[in-house]
């Protein structure tokens, strides 16, 4: 497994392209731990429990080498913890950075990987590196490296304790089954009968975190404008034939925007839908439309904390990984603690159901259960 490698010339103010670097020395970081079984039950349960609590399933993140010159960081790009609980069962936390690859190359890997431990041969597409076959006619490349590094800090993992970052955090998964979502999708037909499970879904979700936000003291007026983000896979929205294993990044960059007041009123769900549907629509047709201003377009919406977005999907499959153990009883995504991101995959229970995963305040999480559970109840689902 190679490194990515960042360089910046003495009397640049800017780094160059990254780069991936392999050797034949490279390997992967790997720990292995043991612990409670006890534990084991409760990492695996749906409820609230300590946000601080998954952090120990994965490695810290192992140093990266500066050169003598100081001009060129190497940061490894995958660690792997895997955590025995006696009698019980076992984790595998995995942590990769995103700058290498995206979700759908990432789980690709995975599979892979377990189809090798299992003794089968992976019946997926063959891994396609080169960076090439994906094309850009508008020289969108160093647009997107300049907005980049103008929001980029210093690379510095582990700065400060997890225990203190998510103080008074929780975590928790909420599932949706597939005859809760079609009850969802029902109630909307009467707006718009193409409303996709993923389009329902998240607006459901934007509805019910803004307004148990709310109990806050909110964020501004109702005028005030909400952004919902989400990432789009570009391999079969380009209009060029793409490899289906091209093993890389290759997504766009979506956002919604609604002002608040629209959210919080009867209809939100509606409101979130159609301006989330249009969105995805538009993706379809133009998948870069948004590429060249993404930066910062986030970087707006972030700073005055009115973003929302979604990490995964669940066309990843992350529940069809087996590395000969059988199916998985539980997978997390881990990066949600921010308090202004969740999760999104397919339920482990059944097909066409979907498991949400959100990290909030205890006081904010136990608003947005009583939010989620009346408006639930408000559409039947």
């Amino acid at each position: 497994m190679g490194k990515i490698a960042i360089f910046q010339e003495s009397n640049s103010t800017q780094p160059q392209k990254p780069h991936i670097l392999c050797s034949p020395r490279d390997s992967v970081s790997l720990s292995i731990a043991e612990s409670d079984s006890r534990h084991f039950h409760a990492l695996i349960a749906d409820h609230a429990k300590d946000a601080t609590d998954v952090y120990q399933l994965c490695q810290d993140w192992p140093n990266f080498r500066v050169a003598s010159d100081g001009t060129t960081q190497a940061i490894p790009l995958l660690t792997l913890r895997v955590t025995i609980f006696p009698y019980q069962g076992l984790s595998i936390g995995l942590s990769f950075l995103h700058v290498a690859v995206d979700g759908p190359a990432f789980h690709h890997f995975v599979k892979s990987w377990a189809s090798i431990c299992k003794g089968q041969d992976f019946d997926g597409p063959t891994p396609v590196h080169d960076r090439t076959v994906v094309r850009d006619p508008n020289g969108l490349e160093s647009t997107i490296l300049q907005l980049q590094w103008s929001m980029a800090g210093p690379i510095n993992f582990g700065s400060e304790p997890i225990s203190k970052r998510l103080a008074d955090m929780v975590r928790a998964t909420f599932e949706l089954s597939k005859a809760q979502i079609e009850g969802l999708k029902s109630w909307a037909r009467a707006e718009s009968p193409h409303f996709s499970s993923f389009v329902a879904v998240c607006s459901l979700v934007w509805v019910c975190f803004i307004k148990s936000r709310e109990g806050e003291g909110g964020n501004g007026k109702g005028s005030e404008v909400c952004c919902f983000a989400f990432a789009a896979d570009c391999r079969k929205r380009l209009g060029y034939p793409m490899p289906a294993g091209y093993f890389g990044n290759c997504l766009a960059f979506c956002h919604a925007v609604v002002e608040k007041g629209e959210l919080l009123g009867g209809d939100g769900v509606i409101v979130g839908m159609k301006a989330t549907g249009k969105r995805v629509g538009e993706a379809e047709d133009e998948p870069l439309k948004e590429t060249a201003e993404w930066a910062s377009v986030w970087k707006k919406y972030k700073e005055r904390g009115v973003v929302f977005a979604v990490a995964g999907s669940p066309r990843l499959g992350a529940y069809d990984v087996d590395f000969g153990w059988g199916r998985p009883i539980k997978t997390d995504v881990i990066h949600i603690d921010s308090g202004s991101l969740f999760s999104l995959g397919e339920s482990r229970n059944e097909n066409g159901g979907i498991e949400v995963g959100l990290a909030l305040s205890t006081a904010h999480m136990a608003r947005f259960v009583a939010v989620w559970e009346q408006t639930l109840n408000l559409f039947s689902c």
